[in-house]
């Protein structure tokens, strides 16, 4: 969803491919800086708090670049999606090491699957639909503005939910995987 937002916000604030390129790089720049970090970082702290960390900031950036900056200024675009990257990208990083403290062995491949078959598959779809939709009634000078504004309402409120549903995570009783 960010990724097709911002591009397409981006060629059409300026269609040079190189700008476009860089955009697209500030998007995948974050894997390679915060997923081992934040990966690794799941195993020293405070789950709950280390998924914080990432939610909330994300929260302060997802509007203010798919609502204002996607459509205003390709610099602040660019530096905005890498943020919203690092955010993202943590969250994903932590992910991958919680659910296999929650889930006993025996459950763990289908706790692990249902997770990522209904979070990433169904809600996400939905997601991209929702956003999709939405692009098509809210206000805007073009249609890739208006996608932008979508992406950010859906993005805006995943986050939201998520940090809700943050309060609710058990932290696991100890680090070591449960067997």
């Amino acid at each position: 969803m960010e990724n097709v937002g911002a591009a397409w916000a981006v060629t059409s604030l300026s269609p040079s491919p190189l700008i476009v390129a860089l955009v697209q790089s500030a998007t995948s720049l974050p894997v390679v800086i915060v997923g081992l970090p934040a990966g690794g970082g799941a195993d020293i702290v405070n789950r709950r708090r280390l998924l914080r960390l990432f939610q909330v900031p994300g929260l302060v950036a997802v509007p203010v670049v798919f609502l204002i900056a996607a459509t205003r200024d390709l610099t602040f675009l660019r530096w905005g999606i890498f943020c919203v990257g690092l955010a993202t990208v943590g969250q994903f990083s932590f992910w991958g090491n919680y659910l296999p403290r929650v889930f006993p062995t025996y459950l763990r491949g289908t706790g692990e699957s249902f997770a990522a078959n209904i979070g990433g598959r169904m809600i996400g779809t939905s997601a991209a639909l929702a956003t999709t939709q939405l692009a098509n009634i809210l206000p805007g000078a073009s249609a890739p503005s208006r996608l932008a504004y979508a992406a950010g309402l859906v993005a805006t409120t995943a986050y939201i939910v998520a940090l809700a549903a943050s309060a609710w995570l058990p932290e696991p009783a100890r680090d070591e995987l449960p067997d």
